[in-house]
């Protein structure tokens, strides 16, 4: 669903997966220290090197940073950290595999990995810093929930974009607690629809019917740009509910005007393979979209179990013709389909 999701992103954004959408917990694991930082001095030094058989000028950076609170880290650590990185200035390309960097006097969550030299890189290239200004030492041990509690915070006394990149880290959290989920309930009443959204994408983290619920309701009074990071993080959430009871709701947002929702509630409808779909799936064989119909197509192959011959065709072979399949599973919803699950369905 990501990959399908990228093709919608803005032509200027970098290439790199939705925001919002990565896992925080590997990332928690395998780091060595996971902490809130500041900033305190900065150095570089420039040297030419060689990148991907090329000359490139390399920038190295050593960062001293001072732990502000710690979620993660050995028994023993200092409370000043060095972090290096280096970076293809000529270029903006980040050598050392990261897309991170920092700059001083920033306020930043760091996951970080130990290098032999006892230096530290950053652990991940696109989680490794986060600029969160207002993150401050609270009570209680290390830990993913003290981290998710600091972000729930941080969203909470933030402001713009740092707000909204908390939101997106606490959408990365495989699990959320009571209050997290009331707070981020109290979030959709924001002015901001991106902000709103975003909260709307991380109570689809508890892949409950309610959340489906929240953002059906608030995508029918939203009008916004089809291109929002919101709404690519949104169907990629979508598209992982496996709850029966957010069929109805799934069956009306696949037909929402946004695609990346569309493809999220087929993706969602795919995986429940609930014979209550197959009329909607029938509906969406006309669906101006390619990728929509092919998802029909496969999902009433996968329901009704007719998974041979032309009606279960690879996305490659309905790529070349489309019309013959969405003709084929038409005329089999005439001849044979409407009476039995139309029966199913309830109507």
């Amino acid at each position: 669903m990501v990959v399908v999701l990228m093709a919608f992103l803005p032509a200027a954004a970098d290439i790199g997966p939705v925001p919002g959408t990565v896992p925080v917990r590997p990332v928690f694991d395998r780091s060595d220290v996971v902490c809130a930082g500041y900033v305190k001095s900065l150095s570089s030094k420039d040297t030419p090197g060689h990148a991907d058989r090329r000359l490139v000028i390399q920038r190295r950076s050593l960062a001293s940073v001072d732990i502000i609170d710690l979620y993660k880290a050995p028994k023993t650590l200092a409370t000043e950290i060095r972090v290096e990185y280096e970076i293809d200035v000529e270029n903006g390309v980040w050598v050392s595999g990261s897309h991170s960097s920092l700059s001083q006097g920033q306020i930043v969550l760091l996951f970080l990995s130990l290098k032999p030299s006892g230096t530290f890189e950053f652990a991940d290239e696109f989680l490794g810093a986060t600029v969160l200004s207002d993150l401050r030492k609270l009570e209680g041990e290390p830990g993913m929930s003290k981290l998710e509690s600091a972000l729930t915070k941080a969203a909470d006394d933030s402001s713009g974009g740092e707000r909204l990149r908390a939101l997106q880290l606490l959408q990365g959290f495989d699990s959320l607690s009571a209050s997290t989920v009331l707070d981020m309930k109290a979030k959709i009443q924001i002015s901001d629809p991106e902000l709103a959204l975003t909260a709307i994408a991380v109570l689809l983290r508890t892949k409950t019917p309610e959340s489906v619920t929240e953002l059906r309701r608030y995508l029918n009074q939203y009008s916004g740009s089809q291109e929002s990071i919101a709404l690519l993080s949104l169907g990629t959430e979508l598209g992982q509910i496996v709850d029966a009871r957010s069929l109805p709701d799934l069956v009306l947002l696949s037909g929402s005007v946004y695609l990346p929702i569309r493809l999220g509630a087929m993706d969602a409808i795919r995986r429940l393979r609930n014979p209550k779909s197959v009329p909607i799936l029938i509906s969406r064989l006309d669906d101006q979209n390619g990728t929509v119909q092919y998802l029909a197509v496969i999902t009433l192959a996968e329901v009704t179990g007719k998974l041979d011959g032309d009606y279960a065709p690879s996305m490659f072979l309905f790529d070349k013709k489309p019309q013959f399949y969405t003709a084929l599973w038409k005329q089999w919803w005439e001849e044979e389909g409407k009476g039995q699950y139309a029966l199913a369905s309830g109507n």
